[in-house]
């Protein structure tokens, strides 16, 4: 009775440690976002990039943008994950500028303006505050639980199954939390990005890249299945109104 009762006070411990968002933005996201300055790149963007960082970034009524972290990212993220990445943000900014190189003026106008989006919406902490505690907690719970959960007495077996159980919830996590998390606020990003551009007389940066986003569907791409993002059909849908309602004043 007392290892149960002891158990349930450690695991209330951890549930309250881990739940708390400042707890989570203090030390995980600081945590993370060396991980990720290293990965993706230390290096300051070029000049004329950190001037249309800094538009986007005061379009999205951030003050001091000069004072945000914005830089340059690398390869090797990009070779190691086999995706084209060509921007992402945590507590700040990375550009793949030689990606951008190869967009339209208008797409490229368009995703630096949806990365802003992300900062100011502060996506990515969000999204830490909801996976952390439940990605911590219950792998934790089932090894502090195992002889309840798992009443194995051959350690191997016991272990094996206890493996696969932690397995199973991240992956639960995955589906059930990151996934529609990520998607949803990849289209809350794109949508403050029109609207920002819209709203500030850059009309044409998202005509443009809802004509690119048109091509996509005409050559039969608009319902590819994409993990993290709307598909382009999905993107179009939520992007033509805000640009025909623009369109008419």
């Amino acid at each position: 009775m007392f290892k149960i009762k002891s158990k349930i006070i450690i695991a209330s411990i951890l549930i309250s440690a881990v739940s708390h968002p400042t707890h989570c933005k203090n030390i995980v996201s600081k945590t993370i976002e060396k991980i990720y300055c290293t990965l993706f790149g230390q290096e300051d963007l070029s000049p004329q990039y950190r001037i249309k960082m800094n538009k986007a970034l005061v379009r999205h009524r951030i003050e001091n943008p000069d004072q945000v972290l914005v830089k340059k990212m690398n390869g090797f993220a990009s070779k190691l994950l086999n995706l084209n990445l060509y921007s992402f943000t945590l507590d700040g900014i990375w550009l793949n500028e030689n990606l951008l190189e190869k967009c339209t003026p208008e797409e490229r106008t368009f995703m630096m303006h949806h990365e802003a989006a992300h900062y100011k919406n502060n996506h990515h902490n969000k999204l830490l505050a909801k996976i952390v505690p439940v990605a911590v907690t219950l792998p934790a719970l089932t090894i502090l639980f195992r002889n309840k959960i798992v009443p194995f007495k051959n350690r191997v077996a016991k272990y094996a199954v206890l493996s696969g159980l932690c397995i199973l919830e991240l992956l639960g996590i995955t589906e059930l939390i990151a996934r529609p998390t990520l998607k949803q606020q990849e289209r809350e990003a794109d949508v403050s990005a029109a609207k920002a551009l819209c709203a500030n007389g850059k009309i044409d940066a998202v005509q443009g890249y809802v004509q690119e986003l048109e091509n996509l569907i005409d050559n039969g791409y608009g319902n590819d299945y994409e993990p993290w993002h709307p598909t382009v059909a999905e993107q179009h849908a939520y992007l033509r109104p805000i640009l025909t309602f623009y369109e008419k004043y």
